[in-house]
C-alpha cells in the first residue's frame, strides 16, 4: 500500500480484515481486539497502515504496537526491516524526526519530515554500520489483498496530471456577467425537488445523486466553460439544511460550493467533496445567520469522521 493511498482505501482494507470502528486497546497484540479507535482516521493515516499491515509486521517479530503514538513513530515502524526495535523513546521529538534522529538498536535511521505531514510520498532512511552510511530512499509498501469489486481505482486513485492554469481574465468576465448570486450557484425552491439555478449561458448545472449516505440534502454540481477551456471549474453544490428557516435570506441563498479536482480528492477519494459539504451541512446548527454559516469551514478531521460513519452506514 503506497502511502499517498486515500484514506477510503485503508479503511476499506481494515474492515475486509475484521477490524472495527471502535476504541482502540492501549497496545495492539496478537489477543487484542482489532479495533481502530472513532475519529481522526485522515490525520491517524500511517497508525491506520499499520493495522493494515499487523500481520506483515508480527512476521518481522513485532509484538505489539501502541495506539496513541505520534505518525513519525507509526512511519518509522512502517519503514523498518525491524520494526520491534522502534519504540516511543526513539523518535523523541518532533525536532529529532524533522533533523533524522531514530535511534533504534546497532543502528541509526533518519526519517524525514514532520509528524503533521501526511503528504511524504518517501520515508528517507540513512543507515549508519561500522562507520559506513548509506543513503536510500524506501517507498512504503505493504502486500494488501484486495477486491477489484470492492474499490474502484479509477475513482479512487489521486491524479497527477497538471491541470491547465486558470484564466483569470476569464474568470472575472464570468463573475461580471454572472454576479455574486450566481457565483454562490444556485437559489432552490423549498416546496419542491426542482432546482433553481440562476447563471449564465456558459455554466451548466445539474442535479446530483448523492453517494455517500447521511442527512437528507439537496446537492447540485455546478461547470464553467469545458474542460481544457481557460478558467473551466466543476464543483459540487449543497443547500444548508435551515436555508428556508432561521438561514434564510432575501439576497443571497445559504449554500456552499466545492471545487470536485484531484487537490480535493486527495485524502479519501472521489465523495471527498461530498464528504466535505455534508460535514458543513452538520454544522449548521453551531450558527445562528447564514452569513457565519457560510463562512465557517470543516476540519479535516470532522470530514473524515463524517465519511467514515457513512461508509458504514452509522
Amino acid at each position: 500500500m503506497e502511502p499517498d493511498t486515500p484514506t477510503f482505501v485503508i479503511l476499506r482494507s481494515l474492515i475486509q480484515k475484521g477490524w472495527t470502528a471502535r476504541t482502540a486497546p492501549a497496545q495492539h497484540t496478537a489477543d487484542s481486539p482489532k479495533c481502530f479507535g472513532t475519529d481522526s482516521f485522515v490525520e491517524r493515516k500511517a497508525y491506520l497502515q499499520c493495522l493494515v499491515a499487523w500481520d506483515h509486521l508480527v512476521s518481522l517479530g513485532l509484538e505489539s504496537l501502541p495506539s496513541k503514538e505520534r505518525m513519525a513513530f507509526y512511519r518509522a515502524i512502517l519503514a523498518s526491516p525491524r520494526p520491534s526495535d522502534i519504540t516511543p523513546d526513539s523518535v523523541s521529538t518532533v525536532a529529532d524526526v524533522c533533523h533524522g534522529s531514530v535511534r533504534a538498536q546497532g543502528s541509526h535511521r533518519t526519517v524525514a519530515g514532520p509528524d503533521s505531514d501526511e503528504s511524504s510520498d518517501d520515508l528517507n532512511i540513512c543507515f549508519v554500520s561500522g562507520g559506513q552510511v548509506q543513503s536510500e530512499s524506501k517507498q512504503l509498501k505493504v502486500p494488501v489483498k484486495t477486491d477489484s469489486n470492492l474499490v474502484s481505482l479509477d475513482d479512487l486513485s489521486v491524479s497527477h496530471v497538471a491541470k491547465p492554469k486558470p484564466n483569470r481574465a476569464a474568470a472575472s468576465a464570468h463573475k461580471a456577467a454572472a454576479g455574486e448570486s450566481s457565483s454562490s450557484s444556485s437559489s432552490s425552491s423549498s416546496s419542491s425537488d426542482e432546482l433553481h439555478v440562476q447563471t449564465d449561458s456558459r455554466t451548466r448545472t445539474k442535479v446530483y445523486t448523492p453517494r455517500l449516505s447521511g442527512q437528507p440534502l439537496q446537492f447540485w454540481t455546478e461547470e464553467f466553460l469545458t474542460p481544457g477551456q481557460p478558467g473551466h471549474y466543476l464543483r459540487l453544490c449543497v443547500k444548508c439544511p435551515l436555508g428556508s428557516c432561521s438561514h434564510w435570506r432575501p439576497d443571497r441563498s445559504c449554500q456552499k460550493s466545492r471545487n470536485m479536482g484531484s487537490q480535493q480528492q486527495m485524502c479519501l477519494g472521489l465523495d471527498e467533496p461530498e464528504a466535505f459539504l455534508r460535514a458543513w451541512a452538520a454544522d449548521a446548527h453551531q450558527f445562528t445567520c447564514a452569513r457565519d454559516h457560510i463562512r465557517h469551514k470543516p476540519s479535516r478531521v470532522a470530514v473524515g469522521n463524517l465519511f467514515f460513519r457513512s461508509l458504514c452506514n452509522y
